[in-house]
């Protein structure tokens, strides 16, 4: 019998030339294009604001605007952000300082304080307003506490809240009065016995600085509006007594709830 060898071999050759043909071909025909890049779908607006009482921070009320992602370092670039910072300059408000003797908020409240304790006795229970103003725009440099006596009612964990007395400190001279015939309230009654946090009360204490420093110019409201958001956080704790302080004095609480740059206080 002959060997079968040299049809092996004719075997071989033909599969090596299909495969070199089916490879050629491949080379032939053309890549396929990539896909167009589609176009980032942007939204129609922005998202509707839930919290009316929510601030919004950034370039808006004069905090900085966000930097480029993409980190540009062109020369283009870099003049036009000098062009804007040199306009930013030039709509910065000049403000003018005005001469006090009382410029910290700590001091006024420890003055509110004291007049409060001599017309109450340093015994009753109270509870102090944040540092507010008469109204706004305001008048001059003074501020208000509103004073509430506190009263246990027995066998409870509530208290009877009673006819408030106001107490003034003007931060120009350093002087203190207290007026005791305040009508009483007509939401504030018999309240649950609660305290503030802490973090509610450090805000308010930097909100009540905050307040000082547009008062005396040395910051302007637009450059003030998150450190003002300390009244907001201690109104939201005590609704109560923010309504309290809405029915006796509606324009300064207006501007309290959201404090906004005018022409006379910018």
């Amino acid at each position: 019998m002959l060997p079968r060898r040299p049809r092996a071999r004719g075997l071989l050759v033909l599969l090596t030339a299909a495969l070199l043909a089916t490879a050629c071909k491949r080379q032939e025909e053309p890549a396929p294009a990539p896909p167009e890049d589609e176009p980032a779908s942007t939204p129609d607006g922005p998202p509707a604001d839930k919290d009316v009482m929510t601030y919004v921070s950034g370039a808006e009320h004069g905090g900085a605007a966000a930097p480029d992602e993409d980190g540009e370092d062109d020369e283009a670039a870099g003049e036009a952000s000098d062009e804007a910072g040199a306009e930013a300059a030039d709509d910065e408000v000049q403000l003018e300082e005005r001469e006090a003797k009382i410029s910290t908020a700590e001091e006024a409240r420890q003055l509110a304080e004291t007049a409060a304790g001599e017309a109450l006795g340093y015994d009753t229970s109270t509870k102090v307003s944040p540092a507010l103003t008469p109204t706004w725009p305001p008048e001059d440099l003074r501020l208000i506490y509103l004073v509430y006596p506190m009263i246990p009612v027995e066998s409870s964990m509530k208290v009877k809240v009673g006819r408030p007395i106001r107490v003034t400190v003007n931060l120009e001279d350093g002087g203190v009065t207290t007026k005791k015939k305040l009508r009483e309230s007509k939401v504030l009654k018999t309240l649950d016995l609660k305290r503030d946090s802490s973090v509610v009360r450090h805000n308010l204490a930097t909100a009540e600085q905050a307040l000082i420093d547009v008062l005396l110019r040395k910051r302007s409201v637009a450059r003030s509006y998150r450190l003002l958001d300390g009244y907001r956080e201690w109104f939201n704790e005590n609704l109560e007594f923010m309504t309290d302080f809405s029915h006796r004095h509606p324009k300064a609480m207006k501007w309290f709830k959201d404090p906004t740059p005018s022409k006379s206080m910018p």
